[in-house]
Parts: C-alpha cells; structure tokens; sequence
C-alpha cells in the first residue's frame, strides 16, 4: 500500500513537472527577439511555433518576423539551409493570428532526429575537408569534388524534397538537396554561398562568393553531365546559355561575365619562420622545412649553394725580379679555384759605405714591396765565407763593428718578401767595397 501511494505521488509530481514546450514562448517579445525565437525553434525542427508579441500582431508583421528569420546569419544551421529544409521554401508556412499572438505551422523536409545524423555526417566531411590548408578556392573545389562524388541524383518526391539529409545521410537528392549540401559546407568553413533558383523555381543551384565576386556553381548539373567541374564558378556570359534563368530575388548579386580564373598562388598555409635542417654549403644546396602551425602540412624549400668558400693559399709559382709570381687558391669545401698575380721582386743597391774604427756604415736605398733586407760583407771578392745579416723594411742603414783594421770588405745587398711565412729573395746588387779605418 505504501509503495503504491508512493507511486501514485511520483506521478503527479512528474505530471506537473513537464514545463510548456519551448515553442510555446510565454513573454512578450519584442520584433528583433521575436526573430531570434522563430530561428531557435525552426533550427529545433518544431512544426508548430507560438509567439507572443509586444506590439499587435498583423499578417504584414507575421511574414517579415518570417523573412527575418531565415537570412543568412553566419551559423551553418540557419539561412538558406534552414530556409531549404521546410517543405516549400518560397512560400510562407501556415499562420493564425490572435490578438499580439502568432503560430506558425512549419512543415520540414526532415526530423530533428534526421538532422542529428547530418550534423554527425557533415562533422566528419568538415574534419576531412580541412586536413589541410586551403584557400577559399581550394576549399569550394573540395566541397564541390565531396558532393560530386559522394551523392546520387534522384527525382524530386513527396519522400525527397532535398534535405541536408536525403543529401548527406541517404546521399540521393534531386538538385535542391546538391544546392542545400553546399551552402550547408560552404557556411561550415567561412564562405558565403547561398542556395539560389530559377525564374519559374523549378531548378534550384548555388552561388558562391569568391574574391569579392559571385559565381554560379551547380553541383547537380556537373554530376547529371559526369563532369565535376562543368557548371563550376561561372560567370554569367556562359549562364545565360543555360536554360537557367536566376530569379529576381537574386539580381542585386555581383556576378561578373566571365568564369572564375584561379591565381597561380594557391598555398593557403600558414608556415613558421622553419628550421635548417641541411645547412647549405659551396658545394651543396641546403634544406629548410618549414611546418604550417594550423594543420602542421610541412614543405621543404632547397637553399641555394652559398658562395662561403674555404680557401687555402699557396705559392705555385715564385715571383722573381724579372717575372711575377702567382697565388692559388682552392676551396676545401668545393675545390673551387683561382688565382692571383704575386708583384715582381724589387732590388735595391747600397747608396753609402762609410768607414769607421774596425767597421763600417751600409745605407741603402728602401723598397716599398719589401719585407726586409739582407746584407752580406766578406774579404773575399767572390764572397766566400760572406756573412748575413737580416734587416727589417724600416730600417735603411746599419753599422758594422768589431772587424780588421784598415782591412778592405765587399758588401751587397738585397731585398726579401715574405709569402706564406716563406722568405723570397731578389738578386744582390752590385759589390761595393770599403776599407775599415785603424
């Protein structure tokens, strides 16, 4: 008996507890929040819709609230997609009119359960489709491939008015479902596309916004004709020839002449600044890969040779008084080579000798390419037994000492220059001799 009042309790406490359905708006709105109201429910598939006004309502105000609510809003569930998921789009759905209240009577195209399913289906072709970087050409030449490729045309029925989900979920739709499944992808990544129709509304089709521009693409024709790409961003020089006229509602759109022609650039990747990964070199090219920081595609880009060469010098040919020599260079890295021309050696000749007590000064002439001198002196005419002594390039004289009284030498000169930490010397100048004083 207990459990059974207990029961019967429970009952009553869940019976008052179910609340007016979301569709029943209790408070007055204004316009503006009545056009957000019809939206949320319409996108909520409720087929029957009550709004209570602030102001009278009239049939006027009851058709702009209406129109309001399906224009295109940025949100892939609403604007046209929503617009063409009602039964007859371009007609507006059963009212009655109370005082300051409307309902609408709205008939769908598909459940809200069905549209559950569409969502979970165009989450993943969304997922798919932007693996990848793309610009927003790339990104319509992929949602036009997918549906191309992905769905069956099938005569407009009283089961398949061509909704989201006779396309993405049973994927065989007459034309109105093509045009619903791309405005529906186009809104998911950011581009503007609306679902458009013929004069005499029979043919519905798409226009997409590219560039600025508007361009006409019809994914059903492309697949009735087995070409992906026939009716695909065309301008209206090649559209007139159709027997597709757009409809007036439609004609404020900027659609120029001529088809879209893609630029050459097409990379819409985001790359960082990269990392070498191959430093090049004067005898290589070098690598760096770069990583896109949105979808983390990476690219490789060659560096070209450096001209950072490693060069080692020798002599490989002496310079002389008479001739020059040359300088060779090689590249370690590479074996690049060249050379360079080594000035001739200068001479010189002693311009002074002055005796002294047991010695004797050598003044000279100096040499600007010089590194130095030698000097050599001997008793003997043919310089036996010379002794040398090495100067640097400043010096221009020097003093003997310490030698024979009133003894008679012979003294030479001549220049050297260092190359390569290699002393090269010129010929010696003339003998010139003098006698030492007591």
């Amino acid at each position: 008996m207990t459990k059974k009042i207990l029961s019967l309790f429970l009952s009553v406490i869940l019976l008052f507890s179910i609340s007016t359905p979301a569709f029943a708006q209790e408070n007055s709105l204004s316009y503006k929040q009545a056009v957000a109201y019809l939206r949320q429910e319409m996108v909520k598939h409720n087929k029957e819709i009550t709004i209570r006004l602030q102001d009278s309502a009239d049939d006027e105000t009851a058709k702009s609230i209406f129109t309001d609510a399906i224009q295109n809003t940025g949100n892939p569930h609403e604007g046209d997609y929503l617009s063409f998921s009602t039964y007859w789009p371009w007609y507006y759905p059963k009212t009655e009119i109370k005082d300051n209240s409307i309902t609408y009577k709205v008939n769908y195209s598909s459940t809200a359960e069905q549209e559950e399913e569409v969502d979970e289906v165009v989450k993943n072709v969304v997922s798919e489709l932007t693996k990848e970087c793309k610009t927003d050409y790339g990104m319509i030449c992929s949602i036009n491939d997918w549906i191309v490729d992905n769905i069956e045309f099938e005569n407009v029925s009283i089961s398949n008015q061509g909704s989201g989900y006779s396309a993405f979920v049973q994927k065989k739709t007459p034309c109105r479902g093509y045009a619903v499944a791309f405005v529906r992808l186009c809104t998911e990544v950011g581009i503007d596309a609306r679902v458009v129709y013929k004069t005499n509304k029979q043919h519905e089709w798409n226009i997409v916004k590219l560039d600025g521009k508007w361009y006409h693409i019809d994914c059903q024709g492309s697949d009735y004709k087995n070409e992906p790409r026939l009716l695909f961003l065309r301008g209206t020089d090649y559209w007139t020839k159709l027997p597709h006229t757009l409809h007036s509602d439609f004609e404020s759109y900027n659609i120029p002449k001529k088809d879209y022609t893609p630029s050459s650039n097409q990379d819409a990747h985001s790359y960082d600044k990269g990392r070498i990964i191959q430093k090049p070199t004067c005898a290589k090219a070098g690598k760096k890969l770069f990583t896109c920081t949105k979808c983390s595609k990476q690219k490789t880009v060659t560096l070209a040779k450096t001209n950072n060469h490693k060069y080692s010098s020798r002599v490989t040919k002496a310079p002389t008084v008479k001739a020059n020599g040359v300088m060779t260079y090689t590249c370690s890295v590479c074996s690049k080579k060249y050379t360079k021309s080594i000035d001739k050696l200068q001479t010189t000749s002693i311009t002074k000798l002055t005796p002294k007590s047991k010695g004797f000064v050598v003044e000279w002439k100096k040499r600007s390419t010089a590194s130095g001198y030698q000097i050599r002196y001997s008793s003997n005419s043919k310089m036996k037994n010379a002794r040398t002594r090495l100067l640097s390039a400043e010096r221009k004289s020097t003093t003997y000492s310490k030698l024979g009284s009133k003894k008679k030498y012979y003294v030479q000169i001549r220049t050297y220059r260092v190359i390569k930490s290699k002393k090269y010397y010129s010929d010696w100048s003339a003998k010139k001799t003098v006698t030492t004083k007591k």
